[in-house]
Formats: structure tokens, sequence, C-alpha cells
């Protein structure tokens, strides 16, 4: 369709307008006589432009438009108009030979001259009829370009509070991550406190029990040279009254003194076998409570990063459609177990002990030669 072309309202299309509805009528006011096809599509409102040539052919079809260069004025035939015969008193003689009296020349000339005028109040009319319906057009077009732009700006203002809205939910979901960051936080503080404190009490804990050992080993020793100088002594005055009994004695003194100095040093080894194996287990019970607590935090962790996942996925699952489910695999193969529950420590071995001499006694190993003190155990920084 060649967009110069201007289009014009045939009398079927005047008088069908009124009583048309829909969007034949709103292009059928946007024909005006006087715009051709381009300028009716930029009057059109944008909904219409996309059917528009459709819409102008069906009103082509309809004959309720029509193409102004190929269109004709129709010619109208005006019938004469008839002379009405004047009545005349019934005593007056009839004159039937005035009733067939033709027009005259002068009767034809007005009787040209106002149809002239009729017909050129008609083409007024039509003109002013045009002129009114592309006044109507163009006010339907504003009140549809001003109803199209209420509606930009409310959708623009939707758009507005959804994004204000989408931006308040991001800021108190990344306040409530804060918010669980900082309680982590607190409560990991609060574990590596705890575990400082517990190393704090075992050490001060096997530095008691040293003290006391060292200080059980130099009363020990006091005595032992308490009892060895009054050994020599009693020797001395023993040589001094009689050799004979002198031996005797000295003999006994020693056997006694052997004997003591034997129980004194199982009891030293008794007692430093105890405060090794307190030592040992107060580190295992360390070592344990430890590893309980890095369970426990690990645990602790994965628990919150998959509840803040599920948030995510729930928060994000608001603003897209849900996706389709897939079937997940059955079984444990899947899921991770912690370290602790895959290798489980054993309990660490008791001291083996020997027989001693023909005392029936068991001795312990260790008596067999000195063993160093175990080290103080290692303070780890806090993580």
């Amino acid at each position: 369709m060649d967009k110069k072309i201007v289009f014009i309202k045939t009398s079927r299309g005047e008088s069908e307008v009124s009583g048309m509805s829909g969007d034949m009528k709103r292009v059928l006011l946007l024909i005006d006589g006087n715009s051709n096809f381009e300028h009716v599509i930029k009057r059109a409102p944008p909904s219409l432009r996309g059917d528009l040539r459709e819409i102008i052919q069906r009103l082509l079809d309809a004959e309720l438009i029509a193409d102004k260069s190929k269109s004709k004025v129709e010619l109208k035939i005006v019938n004469p108009r008839m002379i009405a015969p004047q009545l005349t008193d019934p005593g007056e003689e009839l004159d039937f030979t005035s009733m067939f009296k033709a027009p005259s020349a002068e009767d034809l000339a007005a009787e040209a001259v106002r149809q002239k005028e009729r017909e050129a109040s008609r083409l007024k009319a039509v003109e002013a009829a045009q002129l009114q319906a592309a006044t109507i057009a163009r006010q339907q077009a504003e009140v549809a370009a001003k109803v199209e732009a209420e509606a930009k700006v409310k959708q623009e203002a939707v758009e507005r509070q959804a994004a204000e809205a989408r931006a308040k939910a991001e800021a108190a979901a990344r306040l409530r991550a804060e918010q669980e960051a900082a309680r982590i936080k607190a409560q990991l503080e609060a574990v590596a406190k705890s575990r400082r404190d517990a190393e704090e009490q075992a050490r001060r804990n096997t530095e008691d029990s040293r003290l006391k050992a060292e200080q059980e080993a130099a009363r020990v020793k006091a005595e032992l040279e308490a009892a060895a100088k009054a050994k020599r002594e009693a020797e001395v005055r023993a040589r001094q009254e009689a050799a004979a009994a002198e031996k005797a004695k000295a003999e006994k003194v020693r056997r006694k003194a052997e004997e003591e100095a034997a129980r004194i040093q199982a009891e030293l080894e008794a007692a430093k076998a105890r405060a090794e194996a307190e030592a040992k287990a107060l580190a295992e019970e360390r070592s344990r409570i430890k590893a309980e607590e890095e369970a426990a935090a690990r645990a602790k962790a994965e628990e919150e990063r998959q509840q803040r996942e599920a948030e995510a996925a729930r928060i994000k699952a608001k603003r897209k459609p849900p996706p389709v489910p897939r079937r997940r695999r059955s079984g444990n193969s899947g899921k991770l177990k912690p370290r602790e529950s895959r290798r489980k420590r054993k309990p660490p071995p008791a001291p083996r002990r020997r027989r001693s001499g023909n005392s029936g006694k068991l001795k312990p190993r260790e008596s067999r030669r000195k063993r160093k003190p175990p080290p103080a155990p290692r303070r780890r920084k806090p993580t």
C-alpha cells in the first residue's frame, strides 16, 4: 500500500461511523480527507500501528473509505419543484389552462442558483464534518497518548517500587547474613576461649603435679641423706665400741637401709609413673576435647552454611519460577562423614609391668631405665 495515498470517507462511512465501535471506528475517525497514509500511521495510537494496514483494507472492502484520487463527485438528480395550484373561490371561473403553465427562464435560473447554494452548503457541511472528525481524531489521539504516558508512568512507578522492594529484601538478607556471621564469630571466639582456658588449666595441673613430684623426691632424698649420715655415725660409734658387734650391727643396718632405699626408690618410681600417666591422660583428654570442639565447630559451620544456602535459594525462588525437581540418588554414598566417625582413635595401651626379684611384686618397666619427664604441652594459636 502506497504511503502517499489520501483516503476520504464515503457517504456510507459518514452515515455508519456513529454506529461503529472498536478499532475500525478509531481508524475511520483518523481519515480526514487531507492526510495521506503515512500521516495516518504517525497519528495512530501505538496499539493500532501493527494492524493499521489490515484495518484500512477492511474499510476499503466495506466501501467506508475510498482513494481520493480515484473517487468521483456523485451527481445528484434534482427533481423539478412542483408549483402548487392556487385555489380560487367557487364563484369564480375555473381556468384550466393555468395548471399546465411551464416555468419561465427566470424561475429556472433562480432554481439553479438555489441548487448551487444548496450544493455549496452541503460541501461546507461535509468539510465541517471532516474538520470536526479530524478534531475528534486528534483529541482521541491526544487522549490515547496521554493514557499511554500515564500507563508508562504507572509502569515505571511499579518497576521502581519493585526495585526498591528488591533492594530492601537484599539489604535485609545482607543484614541477616552479617548478624549470623557475627553470632558465629562470637561462638567461635567463645569456643576458642574455652579451649584456651582448658589448656591453661591442664598446664597448671601438670605443673602442680610436677612440683609435687619434685618436692616428694627432694624430701625422700633429704631423708636418704639423713639416713646415710646417721648410718655413718652409727658405724663410727659401732667400730669404737666393739669390732664384733659393729660388724653384725653394720650388716643389719646395711640390709635395712638397702630395703628402705629399695622401698623408697619403688615409691619414687611409682609416683613418677603415676605423674606421667596423669600427664598423658590429661594430654589425651585435652586432645579429645579439642577434637570434639573442632568437630562441633565444623558441624555447626556446615549446618549454618546449609541454612544460608537454603535461605538464599528460597529468596531466589521467589523471583524465579520454580525449577523442575530432579530425582536424587538415594543412599548415603553422597554424604560426608566427619573425620572422627571415619577414624576412631584407640585408647593408649596400659604400661607393662615386670616382676622384680623374689618378692612376687610387679615392677614397672620404666624402672629399668630412667625416662625423661613429659614435655609441657604446646599452646596452639586460637583460630
